[in-house]
């Protein structure tokens, strides 16, 4: 194992080399690469903690998961966008990525779970490419490439301020791949000298971060793209996270959070309240509801599937918490889907958008005679191509239609 490294993403492939010795051409790990999942690899992230690699996928439109060894890819999230959108990506932490779509560029964050994605930064903004955190302040830093600027905010987009210079950093140094000079490099912080050049000769070098474990404050240190003549990276991604997992939506419980001897949360209730079913939430003693229904905390019971789909069906809107939503797994018998609402199981490849975000009718068998493929994946009625409304998520099924 090694304390630190670098990573690069060089298009399918993902390799690694060591921080302060150039001369080392063995790599700390072996490259990882998979026909399967890593067609296009463009923003790199990491959970040091549990040896894991996170990249957003440009072909693919996901973000992705695989360990430091090169071993079990996933997918975290896979969104329905088009070529030139980012993708969005069961962990407690959240996300940061930069959209440069030319119709609405914007910088934007989601948990893990993929729950409660939003667009942070809208406005006066045209190409946003490399972005970082700075967690000991508390800032989140991006660049425009069209703008010609460097800005910072607060994590949830508020006071944004113009900078000359952005510290993505590990000790004293500053590590960048470059499109123009075809390498991984190296340099002082601080003077801007003594230039190290860790790789050459590498073709379209993309995202690249420093892998460190002394940290205390997250999981990640940093995650730096820069070139000597501009910013040039296509999307990128950053992972928020903590060592006290209590300071994220509360660990996931409604009312009291602590941690175990391992670090994990552990939920208790105010006096007059019990744990209920899940672990996290709490009511009172006194009632009772039916394994297909949601216990609301005013105490009264809904129908378990339409808990987290946006609307408050609870008089409190417990229904529609965000702790409990952005942690919840679907009880036996209902389908994930991939923005945490659970339908039924039986509701799945039925033609018909349960979830609101279509995931319930991917992966579905299409036939040629009755069913129409969608470009997202998503099966419908042939009888719904080409009549003038759109039942594709993308719309694909009003595309080339003769008149």
């Amino acid at each position: 194992d090694y304390d630190s490294f670098l990573l690069y993403s060089r298009v399918v492939r993902i390799d690694s080399i060591h921080m302060f010795n150039e001369f080392n051409l063995n790599a700390p790990f072996p490259s990882i690469q998979s026909k399967e999942f890593m067609r296009n690899a463009i923003g790199l992230s990491f959970d040091y903690r549990r040896s894991k690699i996170f990249y957003s996928d440009i072909q693919r439109g996901s973000i992705n998961q695989v360990f430091f060894n090169g071993s079990g890819h996933r997918v975290i999230v896979e969104l329905n966008l088009s070529f030139d959108e980012p993708f969005s990506p069961k962990l407690v932490l959240r996300m940061y990525w930069t959209n440069w779509n030319s119709h609405s560029p914007s910088v934007q964050r989601a948990y893990f779970t993929g729950f409660d994605l939003e667009s942070i930064i809208t406005t006066n903004i045209r190409m946003p490419n490399a972005l970082t955190l700075d967690h000991k302040a508390r800032k989140l830093y991006w660049g425009d490439a069209r703008l010609d600027k460097i800005e910072r905010a607060e994590y949830d987009g508020s006071n944004r301020i113009v900078r000359e210079t952005l510290v993505n950093l590990y000790g004293d140094y500053i590590f960048w791949t470059d499109w123009v000079l075809h390498a991984v490099i190296r340099a002082n912080k601080y003077t801007g000298d003594d230039w190290v050049w860790l790789r050459k000769e590498v073709p379209r070098p993309m995202g690249i971060i420093a892998v460190a474990n002394d940290t205390t404050d997250s999981y990640n240190q940093v995650l730096t793209w820069e070139s000597h003549v501009g910013l040039y990276m296509a999307d990128s991604l950053y992972v928020q996270g903590f060592s006290n997992a209590c300071l994220v939506l509360n660990g996931g419980c409604e009312d009291i959070c602590t941690l175990d001897a391992a670090g994990e949360p552990i939920c208790s209730c105010f006096p007059g309240r019990e744990l209920i079913v899940g672990g996290t939430r709490c009511a009172s003693s006194d009632t009772n509801c039916t394994a297909d229904s949601f216990r609301c905390s005013s105490d009264a019971c809904i129908p378990y599937h339409l808990t987290c789909d946006g609307i408050g069906h609870c008089a409190d809107s417990s229904d529609e918490d965000t702790s409990y939503c952005a942690f919840r797994e679907c009880h036996d018998g209902y389908f994930q889907c991939s923005n945490n609402r659970c339908v039924f199981d039986n509701h799945t490849c039925n033609n018909i958008n349960d979830c609101g975000d279509g995931s319930d009718e991917l992966n579905c068998t299409c036939t040629d005679e009755s069913h129409f493929r969608c470009a997202s994946g998503t099966c419908i009625l042939s009888s719904f191509r080409c009549d003038h409304d759109a039942d594709c998520l993308d719309a694909s099924d009003e595309m080339n239609c003769r008149e």
